[in-house]
């Protein structure tokens, strides 16, 4: 691992560090927000839960827009904005005296999360290509920012930053220090020449007639938006469910379980991919959708809120997460054509209306039935997943040489 982290261009480690960093000031001040909002204006949770919501759904809905972008007017130009709406962002909810004022920064968040995020992938893609090494960016930075979102919280209560509106600016400043970072590893880049970014017809119109035709990924887009769907239950309909259970302990049984997910995730991560490195990535992606459904049925099949069950649970939901997500990221790199990549990651990230809706359909599952129906018909969409992947090793492709040789000559 340390060979191939010494062979990453400088551009790559400044955004793999820069994603740590601003994940851990984001997530010393964010999981706090709701708190401000409850506290500041007397909003219940129903209004706080629209007002994130519409953050989240803001970036997803502008996704492939925002990808394409990168892939018309280059990643450098995308990245830069992401960053400088981030730090307005941030600097309007430090001094927001009005709801309508928190409602703006957080759906520029929301907005220049894909702005970041989406190009940087593609960028790391752009400048790695030998895709060992590449794959081992992607693994890094995916565990950077498991690391970041873990003692970001942590940090936050143990310098008290719970529930100051101050602790907006630790955040806008974070992002200050990437936005510089960025800026001398984008001149770097263009003094020694290295990586131009691919050129082809990248054009919204032609993107959007190429995913028409591209069944595979279309396949695997479905199949990523139901496992989010499935995986977003960890969030509000688990502790709904646990609170039947445990009553008065469900906090400290949930919070138990939200420990031993990022305990996992960042104990087993590497070990992890030494042990499924060798098998395909479709192969990988089944093995973390099937242990999501195991994880699911066996959820159904606790019978009270015994903590050792749960925790034995949570972890088989951890390490099917450790081994799917970073792979999912690497699928999609090997299916995007070059001249393509941050229009992919952006078609990609509809999986956020999966998270979106996920807390609706499990409220309304334990709302009219019960647990049970709710873990099995998780576990059945994790099967209905599986059988997406599978089918889409053999779905319809482009041809994506003869139209990058077409728009050459015709260019």
């Amino acid at each position: 691992m340390l060979s191939q982290a010494r062979q990453f261009p400088f551009v790559v480690w400044v955004v793999i560090l820069g994603t740590f960093l601003t994940r851990f000031t984001f997530f010393m001040v964010w999981p706090f927000l709701a708190v401000i909002l409850h506290q500041k204006f007397g909003l219940n949770e129903a209004q706080v839960g629209l007002i994130l919501g519409a953050g989240a759904l803001s970036g997803t809905t502008l996704g492939l827009w925002i990808g394409n972008l990168s892939d018309q007017f280059g990643r450098q130009k995308v990245i830069l904005t992401g960053c400088v709406l981030n730090i307005l962002a941030f600097l309007t909810m430090a001094v927001a005296d009005q709801v309508s004022m928190y409602v703006l920064g957080v759906i520029l968040v929301g907005v220049s999360r894909s702005l970041l995020e989406l190009p940087g992938k593609a960028l790391i893609s752009d400048v790695i290509d030998n895709i060992p090494i590449r794959e081992m960016a992607f693994h890094l930075r995916y565990y950077l920012l498991n690391l970041g979102a873990a003692v970001g919280p942590a940090a936050g209560l143990a310098f008290g930053l719970t529930g100051q509106q101050e602790t907006f600016f630790l955040t806008a400043v974070g992002y200050g220090i990437y936005t510089v970072g960025l800026i001398g590893a984008f001149v770097l880049m263009k003094r020694v020449g290295s990586h131009s970014q691919p050129q082809g017809d990248n054009s919204l119109a032609t993107t959007l007639k190429l995913l028409a035709q591209d069944t595979a990924f279309q396949l695997l887009v479905v199949a990523n938006i139901l496992v989010m769907l499935c995986y977003s239950q960890v969030d509000a309909p688990l502790i709904q469910y646990l609170d039947g259970l445990a009553g008065e302990k469900t906090v400290s049984l949930y919070t138990w379980l939200i420990m031993t997910n990022s305990i996992t995730i960042l104990l087993l991560q590497f070990p992890m991919l030494k042990l499924v490195g060798r098998y395909h990535l479709d192969t990988r992606i089944n093995i973390g959708v099937l242990l999501f459904g195991l994880a699911f049925v066996g959820f159904a099949l606790i019978p009270n809120a015994n903590p050792v069950l749960w925790i034995a649970g949570m972890v088989v939901l951890s390490v099917g997460e450790v081994i799917l997500f970073p792979t999912l990221n690497l699928k999609i790199d090997r299916l995007a054509p070059a001249h393509l990549k941050g229009s992919y990651f952006g078609a990609a990230s509809l999986f956020g209306f999966g998270w979106a809706l996920g807390p609706i359909v499990g409220g309304a599952l334990l709302h009219f039935f019960n647990g049970l129906a709710l873990w099995l018909t998780m576990a059945t969409f994790t099967l209905i997943s599986f059988a997406l992947v599978k089918k889409s090793t053999h779905a319809k492709r482009p041809d994506f040489e003869n139209l990058e040789s077409t728009s050459q000559a015709t260019g």
